[in-house]
């Protein structure tokens, strides 16, 4: 079994029943320009698809061209949503540690060459046994 990619037109369908049409017809253009090394759109990809549609419901001022900005982007949204505030707040995490994290997360996954993160590589990672920061813990 293979999962194929959205095609364009169920990407409109999905951005449309969220939307709606005219949002859908504003949202094409900038669709179109996201894509990867091969040329292909990464919207495709039903996360990337989302993340996108999160990124416009936000009111981004600036929309990602690359997929380094729209995951930058999609952090930034995810990180402004109150119930992150709500729960940082009472752990006493700021939204900078929990991007810290993040980073450290990504930057752990990419040297390792794997997009899984486990459990086991949080904590490494938390732990400090390949960044020494407190924040880390915090977050």
């Amino acid at each position: 079994m293979k999962l194929e990619p959205l095609t364009q037109r169920q990407q409109q369908q999905i951005i449309e029943n969220r939307l709606g049409g005219s949002a859908a017809r504003e949202l094409r253009a900038h669709i179109e320009k996201l894509v990867d090394s091969e040329g292909s759109t990464i919207c495709g990809n039903p996360l990337m698809l989302s993340m996108v549609i999160s990124i416009y419901q936000a009111g981004g001022a600036k929309f990602p061209k690359t997929r380094f900005e729209l995951y930058s982007s999609a952090v930034d949204t995810m990180l402004s949503r109150l119930d992150f505030k709500d729960i940082a707040q009472r752990r006493g995490a700021e939204s900078e540690h929990v991007r810290g994290l993040l980073q450290a997360l990504a930057h752990n996954r990419q040297h390792a060459r794997d997009k899984d993160i486990t459990d086991a590589e949080a904590l490494q990672v938390i732990s400090g046994r390949y960044f020494d920061d407190k924040n880390l813990r915090v977050a």
